[in-house]
């Protein structure tokens, strides 16, 4: 039986975790927070608690992993991106990893965006040429959009304070499960490369005029400007496609 390690089983690495298990891998998992290590091991996964991923090193357990998922959110690396190399030199059976980034790598600006499109310097470039310049034979790259699904209500935080937020500029949005559904097929069928992940383009207003209707909320007036960012991230291959062409 494979063993796949997530290094960082938090809301995205748990569903992906669940679906493995019921494929039938063995999952192994790390979490920040020890009140969580029960939850995950009655899914079936092999958990740990890792506090400060960014200082130490690689936990024993992962160490005979041939596959690994990097699903820290950045703040975790804490600037220090040359670990993410070191974890990946102490798992000597490795084969394959893959990592969660995040479109927001890319220069900010309105337009198309896809995988060609100029990226921005920081640690997400950072981790991103750590695995490329890795030795593994299969490794992705997946620069996911804005999660949402699952609890994961990111509308709320407009509800919150409605009058921070541009009305009429555009959001880029994928739900978990198509998150999930991917990496799946990326880890059966060895696909590498670097892959934008966004299924939905709503406004900001539409989109959290709908959470509003959802919940029985009485809407807050967001602002409007003259010239909104339209910002459309697209991937050159699609999210249900298996193969690149």
């Amino acid at each position: 039986m494979m063993k796949i390690g997530i290094l960082g089983c938090g809301w995205l690495g748990k569903q992906i975790a669940e679906k493995l298990i019921d494929t039938g891998y063995q999952v192994t998992g790390s979490t920040s927070k020890s009140e969580h290590v029960n939850e995950l091991k009655n899914l079936g996964i092999e958990a740990i608690v890792w506090q400060k991923p960014a200082f130490d090193e690689l936990p024993i357990v992962f160490s005979d992993c041939q596959c690994a998922i990097i699903a820290f959110p950045p703040k975790v690396y804490d600037g220090n991106s040359n670990v993410l190399g070191n974890w990946l030199a102490a798992m000597p059976n490795l084969n394959q990893v893959i990592l969660m980034s995040s479109t927001s790598i890319y220069s900010d600006k309105s337009g198309i965006i896809n995988e060609q499109s100029p990226i921005s310097e920081g640690i997400l470039a950072d981790l991103e040429k750590a695995v490329s310049q890795s030795n593994l034979l299969n490794k992705t790259i997946l620069r996911l959009s804005g999660l949402i699904g699952k609890d994961r209500e990111i509308a709320q935080y407009f509800h919150a304070n409605p009058a921070k937020y541009v009305a009429n500029e555009s959001m880029n949005l994928i739900t978990g499960n198509e998150v999930v559904s991917f990496t799946l097929e990326v880890i059966l069928n060895k696909i590498s490369g670097i892959y934008n992940l966004c299924s939905q383009h709503p406004l900001r207003l539409d989109f959290y005029m709908a959470y509003c209707l959802k919940h029985g909320l009485i809407p807050g007036k967001m602002q409007e400007v003259a010239n909104p960012t339209i910002r459309i991230i697209k991937s050159l291959y699609p999210i249900n496609q298996k193969t690149p062409n």
